[in-house]
């Protein structure tokens, strides 16, 4: 195995505070996913692994009705953030708060979104 991610399907992520908007109402339940913990080995990195897996993963959760895909990302984590927007169209929906990043003892993130619709 040389990469992975998971992807959950709902309104959030448990015990996160950086929560993606779209859609908003009563039937958010499905329609609302988050990638998380997207690795590729390193040796095998910069070989359009992510990407694929990331492109798989939009196909996938677009077949089973969800709308809104969003992932976190650290702001001192420039090349997944050049993957995420340049290369697989996420956009800026929310930015985390310095002072709470720290009290988290954490780097600050950022909240993308890709619009599967």
């Amino acid at each position: 195995m040389v990469g992975t991610l998971d992807v959950n399907i709902g309104p959030k992520l448990d015990s996160e505070e950086l929560i993606g908007q779209l859609p908003s109402g009563p039937e958010v339940r499905n329609k609302r996913a988050y990638l998380s913990n997207v690795c590729v080995l390193g040796a095998a990195r910069r070989q359009g692994i992510a990407k694929a897996l990331i492109d798989t993963a939009c196909r996938v959760s677009q077949e089973r009705g969800v709308q809104h895909l969003y992932v976190h990302v650290a702001v001192d984590n420039p090349p997944a953030m050049d993957l995420y927007q340049r290369a697989c169209g996420f956009e800026l929906e929310a930015e985390e708060d310095e002072n709470f990043a720290r009290a988290l003892n954490r780097p600050r993130r950022l909240l993308l979104h890709q619009a599967l619709v």
